[in-house]
């Protein structure tokens, strides 16, 4: 049976939950200055943060949520389309008081943060995009050629189906092609992924966010037509899918780009140590 309760937070954080809107949020929090959120991917959680959180916190404010449906957070009610993800991610940003925020999101978190920063332009000073893709902009050829897991989840009911049980096995599988580094995930740090995503409802939620994807795109679209000002940065690992500037110049008018050569797909459990410094440095930089 999977452990009830999250793994310890990293040193200087602290593990808590707020209610926005109705749905439960978990999220841990450390540090002081000016407001980072961190939105992870798929199939991990703000666990994922854990070696980038941090080096941050040195600096700033540090809010690493679980996503509505992810690990330790409630279901969205709502749906799972990314702009409603979104608005609940700001809903927890506001009730924490922030005004103004610095923020990255990595794989699936990169649309929400998209969603976000379009959606509360004024209130998003700087934007990181991780190892992402949006829907509309080449996120479909993505699901057309390797990623066959998309397309997987977005089968009803059958995943989950075929999942159940099998947890530990099937998200191995994803840790062994994303993640290069020696170490780069323990069995603790399995426990805790296993742990998350076996608890109930969580696995068939996170295959909502994919099954989401195609209302995402008119959306998407909409959004483009008025490209986000706030500088953005695209961060790709050599060995994953890359850092796709130029589909984000698409919908963003000030991209830069940087690739972390000696990683894969999942880089803050990969390469946590580079990407912070990346971080540190694009978040503190002058307007």
């Amino acid at each position: 049976m999977a452990q009830a309760q999250p793994a310890t937070a990293p040193l200087g954080f602290q593990h808590a939950t707020a209610t926005v809107d109705g749905v439960t949020i978990h999220y841990v929090i450390g540090g002081k200055g000016p407001g980072v959120v961190l939105l992870h991917g798929w199939p991990v959680t703000a666990y994922a943060w854990r070696g980038v959180g941090p080096e941050l916190a040195k600096q700033f404010t540090v809010i690493a949520p679980d996503m509505p449906g992810f690990g330790d957070s409630g279901p969205s009610f709502k749906g799972y389309q990314k702009r409603i993800i979104a608005d609940e991610i700001s809903g927890l940003v506001h009730h924490l008081g922030l005004n103004s925020i610095a923020l990255a999101g990595h794989d699936m978190g990169g649309p929400v943060a998209v969603f976000y920063a379009a959606a509360h332009p004024t209130e998003v000073s700087r934007l990181a995009l991780i190892e992402t893709m949006m829907p509309g902009f080449g996120l479909e050829d993505l699901r057309a050629s390797a990623a066959w897991h998309m397309g997987f989840a977005q089968v009803r009911d059958l995943p989950e189906n075929l999942v159940a049980g099998r947890e530990r096995d099937f998200l191995k599988y994803f840790y062994r092609r994303g993640i290069l580094r020696d170490g780069g995930l323990t069995e603790l740090d399995l426990a805790e992924y296993v742990r998350a995503y076996s608890l109930p409802g969580r696995m068939s939620a996170s295959f909502e966010y994919y099954r989401a994807l195609n209302d995402d795109v008119p959306a998407f679209k909409e959004h483009a037509k008025a490209k986000l000002a706030m500088p953005v940065i695209a961060i790709g690992a050599g060995r994953g899918i890359g850092a796709n500037a130029d589909g984000f110049r698409q919908f963003a008018a000030n991209v830069g780009e940087v690739t972390i050569p000696d990683s894969g797909h999942h880089l803050p459990d990969d390469n946590p140590e580079a990407l912070a410094r990346i971080l540190v440095d694009f978040f503190a930089s002058p307007p």
